[in-house]
Protein backbone atom coordinates (compact mmCIF):
# COMPACT_ATOMS: atom_id res chain seq x y z
CA UNK A 1 0.00 0.00 0.00
CA UNK A 2 0.95 3.50 -0.81
CA UNK A 3 0.49 6.43 1.09
CA UNK A 4 0.70 9.18 -1.75
CA UNK A 5 -2.17 11.40 -3.49
CA UNK A 6 -4.54 9.58 -5.20
CA UNK A 7 -3.45 5.93 -3.93
CA UNK A 8 -6.72 6.20 -1.30
CA UNK A 9 -9.53 4.04 -4.06
CA UNK A 10 -6.63 1.57 -5.01
CA UNK A 11 -5.79 1.21 -1.15
CA UNK A 12 -9.21 0.78 0.09
CA UNK A 13 -9.83 -1.56 -2.87
CA UNK A 14 -6.90 -3.95 -1.70
CA UNK A 15 -7.96 -3.27 1.89
CA UNK A 16 -10.96 -4.56 1.12
CA UNK A 17 -9.40 -8.29 -0.45
CA UNK A 18 -7.72 -9.02 2.70
CA UNK A 19 -10.46 -8.27 5.08
CA UNK A 20 -11.78 -11.71 5.01
CA UNK A 21 -8.77 -12.64 7.01
CA UNK A 22 -8.54 -12.55 10.49
CA UNK A 23 -5.14 -10.62 10.75
CA UNK A 24 -6.24 -7.54 9.37
CA UNK A 25 -7.81 -4.84 12.03
CA UNK A 26 -9.13 -1.44 11.70
CA UNK A 27 -8.74 1.20 13.98
CA UNK A 28 -11.67 3.44 15.50
CA UNK A 29 -9.04 6.59 14.47
CA UNK A 30 -8.86 4.92 10.94
CA UNK A 31 -5.79 2.66 9.23
CA UNK A 32 -5.33 -0.90 10.01
CA UNK A 33 -3.34 -3.03 12.07
CA UNK A 34 -2.11 -6.76 10.45
CA UNK A 35 -1.17 -9.74 12.60
CA UNK A 36 2.15 -10.77 13.25
CA UNK A 37 1.90 -14.75 11.33
CA UNK A 38 0.68 -13.10 7.70
CA UNK A 39 2.64 -15.39 6.33
CA UNK A 40 1.59 -18.50 7.77
CA UNK A 41 -2.22 -17.27 7.34
CA UNK A 42 -1.61 -17.06 3.79
CA UNK A 43 0.66 -20.36 3.42
CA UNK A 44 -2.56 -21.91 4.73
CA UNK A 45 -5.27 -20.25 2.69
CA UNK A 46 -2.70 -21.70 -0.01
CA UNK A 47 -2.76 -25.10 0.66
CA UNK A 48 -6.21 -25.52 0.82
CA UNK A 49 -7.92 -27.86 -1.57
CA UNK A 50 -9.21 -24.78 -3.97
CA UNK A 51 -6.15 -24.12 -4.44
CA UNK A 52 -4.05 -27.03 -4.15
CA UNK A 53 -3.11 -27.08 -8.15
CA UNK A 54 -1.92 -23.23 -8.36
CA UNK A 55 -0.32 -23.72 -4.98
CA UNK A 56 1.65 -27.06 -6.28
CA UNK A 57 2.51 -24.85 -9.67
CA UNK A 58 3.96 -22.34 -7.91
CA UNK A 59 5.92 -24.31 -5.52
CA UNK A 60 7.79 -26.04 -8.83
CA UNK A 61 8.49 -22.53 -9.98
CA UNK A 62 10.06 -21.16 -7.04
CA UNK A 63 12.13 -24.65 -6.17
CA UNK A 64 13.02 -24.31 -10.46
CA UNK A 65 13.91 -20.25 -9.65
CA UNK A 66 16.06 -20.60 -6.14
CA UNK A 67 17.88 -24.03 -7.42
CA UNK A 68 18.75 -21.93 -10.97
CA UNK A 69 19.32 -18.59 -9.19
CA UNK A 70 21.73 -20.92 -6.61
CA UNK A 71 23.42 -22.53 -9.57
CA UNK A 72 24.36 -18.77 -10.75
CA UNK A 73 25.77 -17.93 -7.60
CA UNK A 74 27.73 -21.33 -6.80
CA UNK A 75 29.45 -21.20 -10.81
CA UNK A 76 30.74 -17.26 -9.34
CA UNK A 77 32.05 -18.81 -6.82
CA UNK A 78 29.40 -16.74 -4.13
CA UNK A 79 28.65 -19.75 -1.93
CA UNK A 80 26.79 -18.35 1.24
CA UNK A 81 24.26 -16.86 -1.87
CA UNK A 82 24.57 -20.27 -3.28
CA UNK A 83 23.61 -21.79 -0.07
CA UNK A 84 20.92 -19.44 0.87
CA UNK A 85 19.19 -20.09 -2.05
CA UNK A 86 19.50 -23.39 -2.06
CA UNK A 87 17.72 -23.75 1.75
CA UNK A 88 15.06 -21.69 0.31
CA UNK A 89 14.55 -24.62 -2.17
CA UNK A 90 14.83 -27.56 0.13
CA UNK A 91 11.78 -25.53 2.21
CA UNK A 92 9.69 -25.98 -0.80
CA UNK A 93 10.54 -29.73 -2.23
CA UNK A 94 12.54 -31.93 -0.11
CA UNK A 95 14.09 -33.78 -3.02
CA UNK A 96 16.96 -35.84 -3.45
CA UNK A 97 18.38 -32.92 -5.93
CA UNK A 98 17.98 -30.14 -3.20
CA UNK A 99 19.86 -31.91 -0.54
CA UNK A 100 22.23 -32.71 -3.02
CA UNK A 101 23.11 -28.89 -4.16
CA UNK A 102 22.81 -27.71 -0.74
CA UNK A 103 25.31 -30.28 0.20
CA UNK A 104 27.80 -29.43 -2.27
CA UNK A 105 27.38 -25.90 -1.02
CA UNK A 106 28.11 -26.60 2.40
CA UNK A 107 31.25 -28.74 1.81
CA UNK A 108 32.79 -25.99 -0.56
CA UNK A 109 31.99 -23.47 2.30
CA UNK A 110 33.72 -25.82 4.96
CA UNK A 111 30.99 -26.98 6.82
CA UNK A 112 32.11 -30.69 6.33
CA UNK A 113 29.85 -32.29 8.83
CA UNK A 114 26.55 -30.88 7.61
CA UNK A 115 27.22 -31.26 3.76
CA UNK A 116 27.89 -34.83 4.42
CA UNK A 117 24.49 -35.36 5.80
CA UNK A 118 23.14 -33.65 3.43
CA UNK A 119 24.74 -35.68 0.49
CA UNK A 120 23.77 -39.01 2.49
CA UNK A 121 20.37 -38.08 2.66
CA UNK A 122 20.48 -37.04 -1.45
CA UNK A 123 21.69 -40.46 -1.86
CA UNK A 124 19.12 -42.37 0.53
CA UNK A 125 16.35 -40.29 -1.38
CA UNK A 126 17.66 -40.88 -4.85
CA UNK A 127 20.63 -43.81 -4.92
CA UNK A 128 21.38 -42.81 -8.16
CA UNK A 129 22.80 -39.36 -6.70
CA UNK A 130 25.89 -40.80 -5.76
CA UNK A 131 26.71 -41.58 -9.47
CA UNK A 132 27.14 -37.97 -9.36
CA UNK A 133 29.76 -37.87 -6.19
CA UNK A 134 33.68 -38.21 -6.65
CA UNK A 135 36.28 -37.11 -3.69
CA UNK A 136 39.91 -36.75 -4.34
CA UNK A 137 42.13 -37.04 -1.23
Amino acid sequence: MRNAPGDGPANEQLLQAVIPYSFVLAHEQGGYTYHDNVRDLLWQDWQADDHREQFEQLKKRLNAFYQERGAEHFGRSEYKAALHNFNCALELDESSRNYFLRGLARVVLNAYDDGLVDLSRAIELDPRMSEHLTFEA
